[in-house]
């Protein structure tokens, strides 16, 4: 690829509609696996603050991981994917996990919360590499 931005910016993209995806798909889930009532939920706004905040983590964690692909010699879309996958069993779910833990956050949340990272993670890494 000509200009790497685009494929940061076309990577965040990709696992920012992942994640709305899956948050929706997801939505009493997770509620109650943050501990609150999904009824209470209904008719409130969309949080556009933390939306725009995942985003900007995402384009952040492209720009980082498309570095790290070009210093590994990823090619390829599956490669990237694999990376990816491998990135997020081996750094962001554990985090995540540890994260939950402490406060005493019901394991639902960090199942839910980890996939979505290995999505995002498998994603990001999969159009950055087939991309290159």
């Amino acid at each position: 690829m000509q200009n790497p931005y685009v494929a940061i910016l076309a990577a965040a993209f990709a696992a920012f509609v992942f994640g709305s995806v899956w948050y929706m798909a997801l939505g009493k889930q997770y509620q109650l696996a943050l501990g609150l009532n999904p009824e209470d939920c209904k008719g409130k706004k969309m949080p556009l603050t933390p939306m725009a905040v995942c985003f900007m983590a995402e384009l952040l964690m492209a720009l980082v991981f498309s570095i790290l692909l070009n210093a590994l010699g990823v090619m390829g879309w599956f490669n990237g994917a694999v990376t990816g996958a491998f990135m997020a069993i081996g750094f962001i779910i554990p985090a995540t996990i540890t994260n939950n833990i402490f406060p005493g956050r019901k394991p639902m949340l960090s199942l839910i919360d980890g996939v979505h990272w290995l999505g995002v993670a498998a994603i990001e890494g999969a159009v950055l590499a087939a991309l290159r």
